[in-house]
């Protein structure tokens, strides 16, 4: 019983050595301040992240449900869950530049809490993409990182409240 218990010990600890630390990205958010993601986190995150201006559909279905989950916690169960919130959109230096023209229409978009969530960044995307099963810049990804940056959990595409369920069986 000892040694199978050691022997669980030793493969989960490798399982959890494995995992993806997601790449510091240097970003902005909506108030044009600096600063590297995911540096400096302090729980879980939840990254929905877009790599084209084509994603946005599915990026918007993402915003309320996780508002609602991890922010406003309107749900009974949601005080369960705990968890930083971002939104992360990869952009050309042009679409930065519409970006920070149209920040309050974005600002409209958001819900006012998660203003500090919404980060852009003009970095290059292939060390990220290439940590994700990236397939095409018309979906989002959705990743759940440990406060070290660790890849626990990754998803694409739309909202779902079965996507939703593989989050909370992360946190």
């Amino acid at each position: 019983m000892k040694s199978l218990f050691i022997f669980l010990l030793a493969v989960s600890g490798n399982v959890c050595f494995s995992q993806d630390t997601f790449t510091p990205v240097p970003c902005q958010d909506l108030d044009n301040r600096q600063l590297t993601f995911p540096q400096g986190a302090t729980q879980n995150t939840v990254v929905v992240i877009t790599f084209s201006d084509k994603a946005a559909e599915e990026l918007k279905t993402w915003v309320d449900p996780l508002y609602q989950k991890f922010i406003a916690k309107s749900a009974l169960l949601d005080a369960l869950f705990s968890a930083d919130i971002k939104l992360l959109s990869f952009v050309s230096i042009s679409q930065l530049a519409l970006i920070k023209t149209n920040t309050a229409a974005i600002r409209k978009e958001v819900p006012l809490p998660l203003h500090n969530s919404v980060l852009y960044t003009t970095a290059s995307a292939d060390n990220i993409k290439s940590q994700i099963s990236f397939k095409n810049e018309k979906t989002v990804y959705v990743l759940v990182l440990s406060p070290d940056g660790k890849i626990l959990k990754q998803l694409s595409g739309s909202f779902t409240e079965d996507k939703m369920e593989a989050i909370e069986d992360v946190l």
